[in-house]
């Protein structure tokens, strides 16, 4: 009961510091997420579908909401994964950057700033040329990859802790919350004319993400010693219910990396992720071409499954609660994660059989995104689990990892689709994603833990050495007289 009162009411105040934090932490991660999706929608609009499927011997009619940009499947691929390949490099140096002097609020708005700055300029550079066009998603990728290590070394000085869970949902559901408002705007800006049609996904997004930005240095502190505002009650608070602060804490880099709970949770992540982003990036080319939708259903419908994961992932968390009062820790990250990595998959391959119109494929593919949101009651949040102290340092390994499918999940669709944009190429694709899940949840389920690993425990406590001897010498001297009076 206890903890339930201090989840659910933590602060006698009614407008917390915290809660403002965790507001514009919602926003900021919706930016983000926009300013990394956008592309997804807006690459359908910008395509020439028509000369694009006719190199293909596709007998099409002239659609005159193609685009301008003659991009095969193979080169939309590139440009799909380019993001991913600073994200990579930037998130393994965003711990480092955020426990610099710079610091994580500074780190988070510089890199929100200049990604916006970035898609202010992506439509001059995309008829400019199709490398500075890369490049420049490049750029916004570095600028990206440090988001989630900047967030994680704010809150790891201001989330107490029976505040963890909820404050990490509103964090990601920030995200998704996004992907539906940038799928669902992206398609009806790019069907319009306002701002010349698909740049002005760009122009809105960019504003928006600039906007943040300055709020964000106005409202957003490193901790609450920082901030000019906070109550002594709520200082007192989260000082006395146990803020989480890694950032003095040696990382034991060699026990985390041959840990089979680890090695577990990272492998599920990564197999997990290709699925996840095989849709969130390839979705709307999918739409468009196998179901023939115009640009503004495309981008609309495909925002109906990130609407549900929203959902999902919210309760996914309270669902893991219940099942944990049934069985072990262990037991329950399990079934969340089969439910995710194994059961979601088979929804995803069932909307590409032959028999399956639009409707159905939509449905189907809304339940299997749902359904992947489980994993945030399975290994997305083990980490929490077998390693709480360096729950962090886990973190940052996960988000590197998870660019690896970013990357090759476009650029497989891209080639596989290359010469045949068919149903069966597509049904081939989401087999393969079937197989890597399946992979990453028998892994998952033979090697995970439920409980705090050994070299993660906080160290004991002790009595100096001298003192312990000390005592160790009275206790012998008195059992020795005692022997001897005896």
């Amino acid at each position: 009961m206890e903890k339930q009162r201090l989840i659910h009411k933590p602060d006698p105040n009614c407008v917390s510091a915290r809660l403002v934090l965790a507001i514009m932490a919602f926003l900021g991660f919706a930016v983000n997420y926009a300013l990394r999706v956008n592309m997804s929608v807006a690459i359908v609009a910008m395509t020439n579908w028509t000369d694009v499927l006719k190199s293909q011997d596709v007998n099409v009619t002239h659609d005159p909401q193609s685009g301008e940009f003659y991009w095969s499947s193979k080169t939309q691929g590139h440009i799909l994964g380019s993001f991913y390949y600073g994200y990579l490099f930037s998130s393994l140096i965003g711990r480092w950057l955020a426990t610099s002097r710079l610091g994580g609020k500074y780190l988070l708005a510089l890199s929100i700033l200049t990604s916006s700055v970035l898609t202010l300029l992506t439509p001059v550079t995309a008829r400019w040329s199709l490398a500075m066009f890369i490049v420049i998603r490049i750029l916004q990728g570095i600028c990206g990859g440090v988001t989630f290590p900047a967030i994680y070394s704010i809150w790891g000085h201001w989330v107490a802790r029976p505040e963890t869970n909820w404050i990490w949902s509103i964090t990601f559901v920030g995200g998704m919350f996004g992907t539906v408002i940038t799928f669902s705007m992206s398609s009806v800006l790019d069907s319009g004319h306002f701002l010349g049609g698909w740049p002005s996904i760009f122009y809105v997004f960019g504003a928006l993400g600039c906007l943040w930005s300055v709020a964000w240095v106005f409202l957003g502190y490193d901790s609450p010693d920082q901030h000019p505002r906070i109550s002594a009650e709520e200082k007192r608070y989260i000082e006395t219910r146990g803020a989480r602060d890694e950032t003095n804490t040696t990382t034991p880099w060699g026990s985390i990396l041959r840990s089979p709970a680890v090695i577990a949770i990272c492998v599920s992540h990564l197999c997990g992720h290709f699925g996840f982003y095989l849709l969130l990036q390839c979705l709307p080319i999918y739409m468009r071409t196998i179901h023939e939708l115009d640009i503004k259903s495309t981008g609309l419908l495909s925002a109906v499954p990130y609407l549900i994961l929203i959902v999902t992932v919210g309760c996914a968390g309270s669902l893991a609660e219940t099942i944990d009062g049934c069985v072990s820790t262990a037991n329950t990250r399990k079934l969340m994660t089969f439910i995710g990595l194994f059961l979601s998959p088979v929804f995803l391959i069932a909307s590409g059989l032959d028999e399956v119109n639009t409707a159905i494929a939509v449905f189907l593919m809304t339940v299997s995104v749902g359904l992947y949101g489980c994993v945030f009651g399975g290994f997305g949040v083990n980490h929490m689990d077998v390693a709480p102290r360096f729950a962090g340092a886990i973190t940052h390994i996960k988000t590197a990892l998870e660019a690896i499918p970013a990357i090759v999940t476009p650029l497989i669709a891209g080639y596989m689709t290359h010469d045949n944009h068919s149903l069966v190429q597509w049904r081939t694709i989401f087999f393969i994603n079937g197989g890597i899940s399946l992979f990453g949840c028998i892994f998952y389920c033979v090697l995970a833990k439920g409980e705090e690993q050994p070299w993660a425990r906080e160290p004991v406590a002790t009595v100096s050495t001298n003192n312990m001897n000390g005592q160790e010498s009275s206790r012998s001297a008195g059992g020795k007289h005692k022997d001897e009076d005896v």
